[in-house]
């Protein structure tokens, strides 16, 4: 599995990955993302695996992307 943001996204796309934080334990915080553009944006919560932070895009929830370009995402703890 991944451990970094995806850099691209494709309508319809499933996508999974990890995020670690010596210092904000999965455990103890939440993690989450934003991606914002063009159309629909998606957010993200992240599931706690132990320590590891777990991160999912459904299908369902990517296929909500509007128009194709660039977004942006911002994710906070």
């Amino acid at each position: 599995m991944r451990t970094t943001e995806p850099t691209q996204i494709i309508k319809g796309e499933r996508l999974e990955w990890t995020k670690t934080f010596s210092d904000y334990p999965a455990t103890a915080w939440s993690l989450e993302y934003r991606f914002r553009g063009a159309g629909t944006g998606i957010d993200v919560n992240a599931t706690a695996d132990g320590d590891v932070f777990v991160c999912e895009i459904t299908k369902t929830a990517s296929a909500g992307f509007g128009t194709a370009g660039k977004y942006r995402w911002q994710a906070w703890i």
